[in-house]
């Protein structure tokens, strides 16, 4: 592996991994979480930078060695508690609202006081008003709440599979491009991909997800599968609104027979 053929680079992202791990060890209240969130993103952008540029002129590292050093990093903060954002309370609450046979963009939270509960419920923003989250990103949080209820690394896992596919498109991207693909790195070693998207859970993944794909299939000349990934940007909810309601009823009679 390109990686251990170079100790430098080995060393930065061992120190890396090191500073991802400090939030397990870290028995912190939460002001003091925020202070380390901070500071530990500093310290990763600034491992970012110089990793980035030791290697944006050497020989490139393979896609598998990309992939498997940005899963790496992701994994380990799979079962971190999200620090400065609670908006994966309201995705749960929508994939909780599906799961009961309810249609997210009936009711808002306030309507249904029978799904009142004391772990997301009372976390949930803005509770007068319907989900504003489209199509895809609510079939990721009924699936998330199925496998973790209220707990944020359900999202986190499913959000894996994303990150391989913009990983993939952005490495064919710089290929198109006749670009060194080490310049991936300054995705891969991002602190703000890591931190917002693999610590607070945030949806917006699944946007570059269809963004990253729309360029790369733009760049290799397939118009048809351009338009379709850029086409996720225009879904309107008002359009599977029925479709939702019908779908998370039968799924509801699904499980109730298991």
């Amino acid at each position: 592996m390109t990686l251990f053929k170079d100790k430098s680079n080995a060393l930065i992202i061992f120190f890396y991994l090191l500073i991802l791990l400090s939030f397990y060890f870290s028995n912190l209240a939460d002001y003091e979480k925020v202070i380390l969130y901070i500071i530990n993103f500093y310290l990763c952008f600034t491992l970012c930078i110089i990793f980035f540029l030791r290697n944006k002129a050497k020989p490139e590292f393979s896609l598998k060695e990309i992939i498997f050093i940005s899963l790496v990093l992701r994994v380990i903060l799979i079962f971190v508690n999200p620090i400065t954002s609670d908006d994966y309370y309201r995705y749960l609450w929508d994939g909780m609202v599906q799961a009961e046979g309810m249609n997210p963009y009936e009711y808002s939270p306030l309507d249904l006081s029978k799904l009142h509960d004391n772990e997301i419920y009372p976390n949930v923003t803005y509770t007068d008003i319907k989900t504003i989250y489209p199509p895809v990103s609510q079939i990721i949080f009924y699936l998330s709440y199925v496998l973790s209820g209220a707990n944020a690394y359900g999202l986190k896992l499913f959000y894996l599979l994303f990150e391989t596919g913009i990983l993939y498109f952005l490495f064919q991207s710089l290929k198109f491009l006749k670009t060194n693909s080490n310049y991936i790195f300054l995705y891969v070693l991002s602190p703000l991909i890591l931190f917002e998207f693999f610590i607070n859970a945030h949806v917006d993944i699944i946007i570059l997800f269809f963004l990253s794909g729309f360029i790369c299939f733009a760049l290799s000349k397939k118009t048809g599968a351009a338009l379709l990934f850029l086409s996720f940007f225009r879904l309107k909810q008002n359009l599977f609104s029925d479709f939702f309601a019908r779908v998370s009823a039968l799924l509801k009679e699904i499980r109730n027979e298991f």
